[in-house]
């Protein structure tokens, strides 16, 4: 993420197209991750995807509904319900 930000700028085309795509690599990974009971790595991408996604509405909000799922799964209910909130 830091070498793209430094080399294009965080207002470039570039930038805007490497991050979308990352936040749905990690994304990916970490349901991957959830559907073998692997929690801990889970998590680790979903923060991974959440720092991608933090200027595209749409792939926040994907993020956040998995993260609810991540929660739902580790049996936190309220906060998987903030999260869909």
């Amino acid at each position: 993420m830091e070498f793209n930000k430094n080399y294009f700028g965080t207002e470039s085309n570039e930038y805007e197209r490497v991050s979308i795509k990352m936040c749905e690599l990690c994304n990916l990974i970490s349901m991957i991750f959830l559907q073998k009971d692997k929690f801990d790595l889970c998590l680790v991408f979903l923060q991974k995807a959440d720092a991608f996604a933090a200027h595209h509405p749409k792939y926040l909000a994907i993020t956040l509904n998995n993260k609810a799922c991540y929660y739902r799964k580790t049996g936190k209910l309220r906060t998987a319900l903030q999260c869909l909130q």
